[in-house]
C-alpha cells in the first residue's frame, strides 16, 4: 500500500511540476486528503515534509534536465517550477552539494568516460547482471517497516458481571502502560482522545488524524461460568483487521493476559522486547478489586467538571483514596493520585509557606517505593521541585518519568515550563512534542504551544496553532485575546484593545482579560477607561483572597496617579513592592522575573538606584528574554523618567540583544527539524 500510495504522489507531482504554485494544499487536494493526514504520513513514511517531498522531486528532475546543453539554468529552474533562478541555485546546491553549473560539468566529464569503459566491461557484467535479474524479480516487494509505531488503545468494553467494569480499566491503564514504555511506540493519551470523539463528529475525524495509527481494542466477557477476554488490532488507514487474540482469565492470571497481548502486538510488528522490559512486563503490580473499585470512584471525582466549583470534592476523593489503601496498603495508584490532589489543592493556600508542597512529595515518594516504574510520581516529585525552584532535580525527575513513558505527554509539558525562562528553542520543543503526543487535538497544549511562539517573536506561527486550538474548543474569548496580542505585537493597538474588548463581552470575569485591557487603555493614554477595568480586576482579586498573592498591581496604581488618585496610587505600589519581595523570599520559580515590576515601580516613583539594580540583576542572571519582556522594557512608560538616559539605553539593548539570541535559536530550530506552519 505504501509502494502504490507514494507512486501515486509522485505521479501527481510530476504531472504538477512546470507549476510553481503547486504545493502542499493543491496536493493534498489531489490526493482526496487533508493537509494534515498527508503530512503525517510523509512524516511517518519517508521523514520528509509535504514541501520537501515536492522541491526534491523538482531537483531531481532538474539534474536530469541538466544532461540537456540546449537549456540555461534559469530555464530549467522554470521547467521544474522554481520562480527564481536563484532559490533554485540555493535548493539545487543544498541538495547535491554543488551548484547545478558544477553538477552539469562532473556529469559531462562523468559521461564520456564512462562511454569509453562500457564497452569494456559489458562482456564480463552481463551474465551476473542476467543472475541478478532473474534472483531478485523473483521475490515479492517488502516494504520496509517504520522505525516507530502509534497506537490509540480503545477503553475496554465489558459484559455481563458489573465488577468487569473494574477490571476493564484496570486492564486499559495497564495495557498503555505496558506499550508506552517500549521504545519506538507512541500511545496517544486516552483520556484526550475521549474528550475528543465525545464532540459531535469527531470520531471520524480522529481517524483521519491518526491515519498512520492502529487501534487496539479489548472485549471482557462471562461465558458458561469463565471470564474471557478477547482482543483485535485495527489498521485505521483502512479498518483492516491484522491480529487478533483471546484468552481466559483465572485467578492470578490477569498480569499473563495482558503480557500476552503485548507480546503478541511486539511479534506482529517485529518489535524485540529487550530483557529488561520483559522483567518489567513479569513484574505488573497484581490487580485488586476493592482497591480498584475506590480508585475508580476517586478518579470519577477529580475528572469531573463538579470539583472546578467545589473544591471540598478533593476530600471526597481523597476519602476514597485513603480506603483503596486501606484494602491494599502496596495500591501505589491511591498515593499517586494523592500527591496530586495536594498539589492541587493546596498550591493557592500555601503557596507563601516554608513547607509548601511537602505533603505531595511524601506521597508521590511512597508511590515510588512501591513501584519504582510510577512515572506519574516521577511528575509529581517534578511538580514539587519546580515549585520549589530547583530546576535540574525537576528535569532528572522528568527524564525518569520520560523513560518509564515515552508518551506521557505531561512530563513533556512541564519540561516546556522549566526551559521557558531558560531555553526558548527547547521550551519550545518540549511543547511540540507534547502536542504531537496528545495528536494535536488537546486545545489547551496548542494554546501553550501558540504562547511561547510568541515569547520568542514568530507572530505568524503562534497564530497558525491559536487557531488549531480554536478549531478544537471554539473558545472565542481565548480567540480574541490570541488575536488582540498578535495585533499588539505588530504594533496594532487599537485592532488589539477592540479583541479585549470583544474577548471582555464573552466573558467580563477573566482576570488577566482584565488586566490585559485596562493596560491597553493606559498604555493608550485613556486612563479612566483603563481604571474602569483595573477596578474589575481588583475586585476579582479580593473576591479569591488573591489581593496579597501574584497579582499585579503596580499597572492600576499608575493608572490612579494619571486620574489623580494618588493615595491609592501609593496604596497599590507598596502593595506591589510587598507582594514581590516575599514571593522573591520564598524563590518561586523563576522569581528573577518579577524584579521587573520592582523596576518598573521604582522607575516611576524616581528610584533610580533601585530600578536599575533590579533591570541590570534580571539580564545579569542566565536566563533567556522573552518578546514580552524586552517589549515592557523597551515601551512601558512606567520607565519613561529613564528612558534617555545611557545607562537605560545600554541596559534595552542588552535586553533587546538577548531577546534576539532566542529568536535565532528558535529560527534555527525550525529550520533544521523541517517544521512546517500550514
Amino acid at each position: 500500500m505504501n509502494h502504490d500510495f507514494i507512486q501515486k504522489l509522485t505521479l501527481v507531482v510530476q504531472e504538477n511540476l512546470e507549476n510553481e504554485n503547486f504545493g502542499p494544499e493543491q496536493l493534498a487536494r489531489e490526493m482526496g486528503i487533508s493537509h494534515s493526514t498527508l503530512h503525517r504520513w510523509l512524516k511517518q513514511n519517508e521523514s520528509k515534509t509535504i514541501s520537501q517531498f515536492i522541491r526534491e522531486l523538482r531537483l531531481e528532475k532538474a539534474s536530469e534536465l541538466l544532461f540537456n546543453e540546449n537549456l540555461t539554468i534559469a530555464e530549467i529552474a522554470y521547467k521544474v517550477g522554481f520562480a527564481s533562478a536563484t532559490y533554485f541555485n540555493k535548493c539545487f546546491h543544498e541538495y547535491f552539494r554543488c551548484s547545478p553549473g558544477e553538477y552539469r560539468k562532473i556529469q559531462q566529464k562523468k559521461g564520456n568516460t564512462d562511454r569509453l569503459k562500457v564497452l569494456k566491461v559489458l562482456t564480463f557484467i552481463f551474465p551476473f547482471f542476467i543472475i541478478f535479474i532473474i534472483v531478485f524479480t523473483s521475490k515479492k516487494d517488502v516494504p520496509a517497516r517504520p522505525k516507530s509505531w502509534s497506537f490509540i488503545v480503545s477503553s475496554t468494553e465489558f459484559s455481563g458481571n458489573s465488577e468487569y467494569e473494574y477490571y476493564a480499566i484496570w486492564v486499559n491503564e495497564v495495557l498503555i502502560n505496558s506499550l508506552s514504555s517500549i521504545q519506538g511506540i507512541k500511545v496517544y493519551d486516552p483520556d484526550i482522545l475521549e474528550n475528543y470523539i465525545s464532540q459531535s463528529g469527531n470520531r471520524r475525524k480522529l481517524i483521519e488524524k491518526t491515519v498512520d495509527a492502529y487501534t487496539i481494542r479489548t472485549l471482557i466477557q462471562g461465558e458458561n461460568g469463565s471470564t474471557k477476554i478477547a482482543w483485535h488490532i485495527t489498521r485505521n488507514s483502512d479498518g483492516v483487521v491484522i491480529k487478533s487474540g483471546e484468552a481466559t482469565i483465572g485467578e492470578n492470571t490477569s498480569q499473563r493476559v495482558v503480557q500476552q497481548i503485548v507480546q503478541d502486538i511486539a511479534n506482529e510488528f517485529d518489535i524485540t522486547l529487550n530483557e529488561q522490559k520483559k522483567k518489567s512486563l513479569q513484574n505488573i503490580p497484581p490487580y485488586s478489586l476493592t482497591a480498584e473499585k475506590f480508585y475508580v470512584q476517586a478518579i470519577k471525582i477529580l475528572n469531573g467538571d463538579d470539583i472546578k466549583r467545589d473544591v471540598e470534592l478533593y476530600k471526597n476523593a481523597e476519602l476514597f483514596l485513603y480506603r483503596a489503601l486501606n484494602a491494599d496498603s502496596l495500591y501505589y495508584k491511591a498515593y499517586e493520585e494523592l500527591a496530586f490532589i495536594h498539589t492541587n489543592r493546596n498550591y493557592w493556600l500555601n503557596i507563601h509557606k516554608n513547607n509548601f508542597l511537602d505533603s505531595a512529595l511524601y506521597f508521590a515518594n511512597k508511590a515510588i517505593e512501591i513501584n519504582n516504574n510510577s512515572y506519574k510520581a516521577y511528575l509529581a516529585r517534578a511538580t514539587y521541585f519546580y515549585h520549589q525552584n530547583e530546576m535540574q532535580k525537576a528535569l532528572t525527575e522528568l527524564d525518569a518519568a520520560t523513560a518509564i513513558n515515552g508518551s506521557y505527554f505531561n512530563a513533556y509539558e512541564l519540561k516546556g515550563r522549566i526551559y521557558r525562562y531558560i531555553d526558548l528553542a527547547k521550551c519550545i520543543e518540549s511543547y511540540y512534542k507534547a502536542v504531537s503526543l496528545s495528536g494535536e487535538i488537546e486545545p489547551v497544549m496548542l494554546h501553550t504551544l501558540s504562547f511561547h511562539l510568541s515569547e520568542a517573536g514568530f507572530f505568524e506561527e503562534s497564530k497558525y496553532y491559536a487557531e488549531l486550538a480554536f478549531e478544537l474548543d471554539n473558545d472565542s474569548m481565548l480567540w480574541h485575546m490570541n488575536l488582540a496580542g498578535y495585533e499588539n505585537a505588530n504594533r496594532n493597538h487599537k485592532k488589539g484593545t477592540a479583541h479585549f474588548l470583544k474577548a471582555y463581552a464573552i466573558n467580563p470575569q477573566n482576570s488577566n482579560l482584565l488586566l490585559l485591557l485596562g493596560k491597553a487603555y493606559s498604555d493608550a493614554g485613556q486612563y479612566e477607561e483603563a481604571v474602569r477595568y483595573f477596578d474589575e480586576y481588583i475586585d476579582f482579586l479580593e473576591q479569591r483572597n488573591a489581593i496579597d498573592g501574584l497579582g499585579v498591581v503596580h499597572r492600576v496604581a499608575y493608572a490612579y496617579w494619571q486620574i489623580g488618585k494618588k493615595d491609592e496610587a501609593d496604596y497599590y505600589f507598596d502593595l506591589q513592592i510587598k507582594n514581590t519581595l516575599k514571593d522573591l523570599d520564598l524563590k518561586r520559580p523563576f522569581h528573577q522575573f518579577r524584579l521587573i515590576d520592582l523596576a518598573e515601580v521604582y522607575a516611576f516613583r524616581g528610584d533610580k538606584e533601585n530600578a536599575y539594580k533590579y533591570l541590570q540583576f534580571i539580564i545579569d542572571q542566565p536566563v533567556c528574554i522573552p518578546f514580552w519582556l524586552y517589549d515592557i522594557v523597551k515601551n512601558d512608560p512606567q520607565f519613561d523618567k529613564l528612558r534617555n538616559e545611557s545607562q537605560f539605553i545600554s541596559l534595552e539593548k542588552r535586553y533587546r540583544d538577548r531577546y534576539e539570541i532566542e529568536h535565532q535559536k528558535v529560527k534555527n530550530w525550525i529550520f533544521e527539524n523541517n517544521i512546517e506552519f500550514n
